[in-house]
């Protein structure tokens, strides 16, 4: 066999080029890579362009004022804490505005959208973003059950019943809150007859939102917050502790409870440092305090507001009479204190003050040789 035929057995070693799998290629198939190419930068261009007008462009937005008829109005929940685009989502979702974006743009130009509080509004729908946001500041598009007002010289029962009528919320739910303390008590805050937590004393006073998503704990959370600023602001604790009630230094809850005596009697805010003095005399004299306004806080409201007798203040089964046989301070503070009040039981005066009663002109005050005088004053 030659040599020649060898190779042509295998053992060739001239070029072949490969075949093509399907033939040959196709004159007009760069043309559809070409379109394929066209497309995609096509889509590119106006996803760039959507993006764009969506964000930089003109914000789609109503040109209506908010005026339409109450049965029309729309509720939007602003959370506590909500971002300015929180609350666009919301007025959007509501169908209050015709963009999020609306809204923000006019939040941005309006330096008051700043003030703008938690809580449910009822507002006009398919309104300007401009107008969203004045209706937003218009306390009186609020609904009710959307916030609390504390003050003092009131009851902090009273402020858990009306947060039980606005918000359908239990009793028990608030008592398990501040048993279990989950609302932020200080360890001294105790009723001193119980050695339980109390929420007494420890409400601070202001206006408070209400949403969706609060619970008896987390309300009652917040008025114990801002009580506990206000307290370390003053410095509280250990302001408490260089006074003495009877024969001992004063727990900061005994302060806080001769606070509330304060708030209860006077009709001045300027006394109340000598009802302080009278109170911290007459502990350390180990006298009764004899205090109308603390029997008060177990007897309850009683009819058109009108004042307690005087078997009702000196009840015996009253444990919050400061009549014989109680000695002392009541259990816990009596009403919900004012900043003032609890200033000035932390600086009584030192004027002999040991009498007081509040009469048609207001508090007068009677050292403890002038006990004649007081009880001519006071009609006793």
């Amino acid at each position: 066999m030659s040599r020649g035929h060898r190779r042509s057995r295998g053992y060739a070693t001239a070029y072949q080029p490969p075949r093509r799998r399907g033939g040959k290629v196709r004159p007009w198939a760069p043309l559809f890579v070409l379109i394929g190419l066209l497309s995609l930068f096509s889509g590119c261009m106006y996803a760039g362009y959507s993006y764009y007008k969506d964000k930089y462009g003109p914000a789609p937005d109503y040109t209506a004022a908010a005026t339409c008829k109450p049965t029309a109005k729309v509720a939007v929940g602003v959370p506590r804490g909500a971002t300015g685009q929180q609350i666009a989502d919301a007025l959007h979702t509501a169908g209050v505005v015709k963009s999020a974006r609306a809204y923000v743009n006019a939040a941005n130009q309006n330096q008051g959208s700043t003030g703008i509080v938690a809580g449910t509004y009822t507002i006009c729908p398919q309104i300007s973003g401009d107008n969203a946001v004045l209706e937003l500041l218009k306390k009186s598009n609020l609904s009710d059950a959307s916030q609390i007002i504390v003050t003092s010289h009131e009851w902090s029962k009273d402020v858990i019943a009306e947060l039980i009528t606005k918000k359908n919320w239990k009793q028990p739910d608030f008592d398990a809150a501040i048993a279990d303390n989950t609302i932020g008590l200080p360890a001294w805050s105790v009723d001193s007859s119980t050695h339980k937590f109390t929420v007494e004393g420890m409400l601070e006073p202001g206006t408070y939102s209400l949403t969706s998503s609060d619970t008896p704990a987390s309300v009652l959370k917040q008025m114990v917050a801002n009580r506990t600023a206000f307290l370390n602001s003053i410095n509280f604790v250990a302001k408490s502790a260089t006074l003495t009630c009877g024969t001992t230094k004063c727990t900061p809850e005994q302060v806080l409870t001769v606070g509330s005596i304060a708030e209860g009697e006077v009709t001045d805010p300027g006394d109340g440092q000598r009802v302080a003095e009278g109170v911290y005399t007459r502990l350390k004299d180990n006298d009764y305090l004899g205090v109308d306004s603390t029997a008060l806080y177990w007897i309850g409201h009683l009819p058109n507001g009108g004042l307690p007798t005087k078997t009702q203040v000196r009840n015996a089964n009253n444990p919050y009479s400061t009549y014989a046989p109680h000695h002392g301070l009541p259990p816990t503070p009596v009403y919900i204190t004012s900043d003032d009040m609890i200033k000035a039981a932390l600086a009584p005066t030192h004027k002999s003050t040991y009498y007081w009663c509040v009469t048609p002109t207001g508090t007068e005050f009677f050292t403890e040789k002038q006990l004649v005088a007081r009880n001519r004053a006071c009609g006793d």
